[in-house]
């Protein structure tokens, strides 16, 4: 390009292209200016979205727009740069003219600045949003990397033991029940299949158990074949019941591998949490004692905590 070209470019044009969107804001959240956007998934004619402002848009969710605009208004008031993360996703602006190709959540980063001169007399910000979706989901994913078992996709020890101390720790928690789980004669399935083949049965028994609990439970693997289930809502009929519904369930499951069937079984130990119990150890102490009671008396069984089991 000559260099006499640059300076008659165009600079609306220039903007229309910048991958962030920048919105000129007015201190009352009113959009009056949109640029850019070539990154960022929502698409609309902007025409459609100068003049509304952030109680438009987001009608149905009055918090999100409040805090839009106190960003705003904080940005006004002390001159400086406001940083935070939001989420957007489909169908979050009804009063807006848009083709929305989101079909999940989204993350963006919004900088806010407070322009230098009023616009129709009154004070106005800089709105530039970035897409951040990709690095958001990295971080999930590393995450997630740190909390799940690589092998069956539950939680690894050290983040059940976190989640079942929370649950633990809880203000006015209902009564909670863990089960200890372990894999009948597990090793003669490794000295007889091999790994590979006891790699899958870890991972089938896995998956049995998190089919039989619900959403608000936790599974995790707290050793080679062993497992544990915290039951956050459960009485002591109940927790039986659900802990012989995985015991059957897996003694019903047909391992099949290379067209040879296994007989998988489980022995469960239960305990029961105390009036006021905070402390991990002897709520799992408890259940170990149980899931040694279910292995001494035959297992693929259910063995529940008691004092004579002492």
């Amino acid at each position: 390009m000559q260099k006499d070209a640059i300076g008659n470019f165009n600079l609306e044009t220039m903007l229309g292209v910048l991958p962030d969107r920048i919105f000129v804001i007015s201190a009352e959240s009113v959009f009056l200016k949109v640029y850019g956007g070539t990154d960022i998934n929502i698409e609309y004619v902007n025409e459609q979205l100068i003049g509304k402002s952030f109680y438009d848009l987001f009608s149905d969710d009055l918090p999100r727009a409040k805090h839009y605009h106190g960003v705003i208004q904080k940005a006004i008031e002390t001159g400086e740069t406001q940083k935070f993360m939001y989420e957007l996703g489909p169908g979050l602006m009804p009063n807006v003219a848009t083709h929305i190709t989101l079909n999940s959540q989204e993350w963006y980063e919004g900088r806010i600045q407070r322009l230098p001169e009023d616009i129709n007399g009154e004070p106005a910000v800089v709105w530039i949003v970035r897409n951040v979706t990709e690095s958001e989901k990295a971080k999930l994913d590393l995450k997630k990397m740190s909390e799940v078992d690589y092998l069956t996709n539950i939680l690894n020890k050290r983040s059940f033991t976190a989640k079942t101390l929370q649950s633990l720790n809880k203000p006015h928690k209902t009564q909670s029940t863990l089960l200890l789980l372990d894999i009948d004669h597990f090793k003669n399935v490794n000295d007889q299949y091999g790994h590979l083949v006891g790699d899958e049965v870890i991972k089938r028994v896995a998956k049995i158990m998190s089919e039989q609990v619900r959403s608000h439970d936790y599974v995790g693997r707290v050793g080679g074949e062993e497992f544990a289930v915290l039951l956050t809502q459960a009485d002591f009929e109940q927790a039986v019941n659900v802990a012989e519904r995985i015991r059957c369930a897996i003694e019903g499951d047909a391992f099949n591998f290379s067209g040879e069937d296994l007989a998988i079984t489980i022995s469960i130990g239960l305990s029961q949490t105390q009036q006021g119990e905070r402390d991990i150890k002897e709520l799992y102490h408890r259940a170990d004692i149980a899931l040694y009671a279910s292995k001494n008396h035959g297992r693929n069984q259910v063995q529940s905590y008691s004092a004579r089991l002492n």
